[in-house]
């Protein structure tokens, strides 16, 4: 099908506008992928946003991205080449009509894929809403009978609901979480949502299968919502966002609620740890992973005064919730990079990759960017220029949603690429 295919030549045109990648070494192309390093999916001649990426047990990519009213969901063989056993020529689009269909996450579930998002008419008026969505596709990419109803399952917390989150425990039990508000535009509170294996809320979670959390502060109605989660060695649900008063700026929250759809009392300050905090300046937790030892690794734009530019913040904290200052002294860092962070993963020897776009010092345009950092939370010099790589695809702006740990020896960056639709790069890691 037309623009289905690698474009090769967009991806070689790529690769020669970055000599700087030529030379062998960690944070340069990895030319076994794709070409020359770079796949590229998608019809360069429609709009599409790419959401987030994932990889499955196969180590088959997965990129959700939106186009108009649609779901579009990509999945591409470990070499970058669409999977034609998935969809149409690699690629799944769930078209419901109206209203709209954003999928702000994608999973694996074994060999099936699931999406959050939300379904719903965004405006203002007595037609507006959004509800809490989750979908669960099949191995082949057609919408799974089983699940919910027809593939979907909705979660009815309010009248705004946008699930940004999900993921699927060793059950077989789906987990999603994103925000939930009772009026268009008005303060949001967390929400998180649990499903049985058939797309069922599953009641031995906080009831009814949904939890919605309030921070309040002192006397005023708070605004926070959850970006991302993942689950712990014990199975407990680990979340990341933004919190704060509804007229003031927010700051990164990070949270753990046990496997009964509590706050765990255990972690941090009564199930919720403040990251970057300051009266002054906005931050949010985009995302969280966790490394072997349960740790948490955070990320999110942070910025060094009020009205400044974003900087990549990072931290690290223990698994009860402590600022670890085993990582850059105080559990925190920032990265000064013009542009903000998308995602970030554990990678080998303690070290993180963190991925979003940053404006290039010379190029002066958002670029696909990673950066590593070393266990102890400074620059790694070891990889790209001093630390940080950028990556330019097609003759345009670009940026990360993802980064992906394919391996020991590959990192994935999952995003737009300039005019030319999906792009992923792979990166060598040694």
């Amino acid at each position: 099908m037309a623009g289905r295919t690698l474009l090769p030549a967009l991806a070689a045109a790529a690769a020669i506008a970055a000599p700087a990648l030529a030379a062998s070494g960690a944070g340069d192309l990895d030319k076994g992928f794709g070409t020359n390093g770079i796949a590229i999916a998608g019809d360069p001649d429609t709009s599409e946003h790419v959401e987030a990426g994932a990889l499955d047990a196969k180590s088959r990519i997965l990129v959700a991205s939106r186009s108009k009213h649609q779901i579009v969901i990509d999945r591409l063989l470990p070499d970058g080449s669409p999977d034609p056993a998935f969809g149409e020529d690699g690629r799944s689009t769930l078209d419901f009509g109206e209203p709209d269909q954003v999928a702000k996450d994608v999973a694996a579930d074994g060999a099936a894929v699931l999406t959050a998002g939300f379904t719903g008419f965004e405006g203002g008026d007595s037609d507006s809403y959004y509800r809490f969505q989750v979908n669960r596709l099949t191995p082949g990419g057609s919408l799974d009978a089983s699940f919910g109803e027809n593939g979907t399952a909705i979660a009815p917390f309010a009248a705004y609901d946008v699930a940004n989150a999900v993921v699927a425990d060793d059950r077989g039990r789906v987990v999603a979480a994103g925000r939930s508000s009772n009026r268009y535009a008005g303060p949001a509170d967390l929400a998180v949502a649990r499903f049985d294996r058939g797309g069922t809320l599953d009641k031995g979670f906080a009831g009814d299968g949904m939890w919605r959390g309030d921070l309040r502060q002192g006397a005023g109605r708070s605004d926070e919502w959850i970006e991302d989660i993942a689950l712990d060695s014990h199975g407990r649900i680990v979340f990341a966002g933004a919190g704060g008063p509804v007229r003031g700026p927010s700051w990164m929250i990070v949270g753990r609620l046990r496997s009964d759809g509590r706050l765990d009392k255990r972690f941090g300050d009564d199930g919720i740890r403040r990251v970057f905090v300051s009266k002054h300046r906005a931050s949010v937790g985009v995302a969280l992973a966790l490394d072997a030892r349960d740790r948490i690794l955070l990320t999110g734009p942070v910025q060094s005064s009020p009205g400044s530019r974003n900087n990549f913040g990072v931290a690290r904290l223990t698994r009860d919730g402590s600022l670890d200052e085993g990582f850059s002294g105080d559990g925190r860092t920032t990265i000064a990079l013009d542009g903000e962070p998308a995602d970030l993963i554990s990678a080998a020897r303690g070290r993180v990759v963190v991925a979003g776009k940053a404006a290039h010092p010379t190029r002066h345009v958002p670029l696909m960017t990673a950066a590593r950092l070393t266990r102890t939370g400074k620059l790694d010099r070891a990889f790209g220029d001093a630390g940080v790589r950028f990556v330019p695809i097609g003759e345009g702006p670009g940026q990360a949603a993802a980064v992906l740990g394919a391996s020991q020896a590959r990192y994935l960056l999952v995003g737009e690429a300039g005019p030319a639709g999906i792009g992923v790069a792979a990166l060598k890691a040694r």
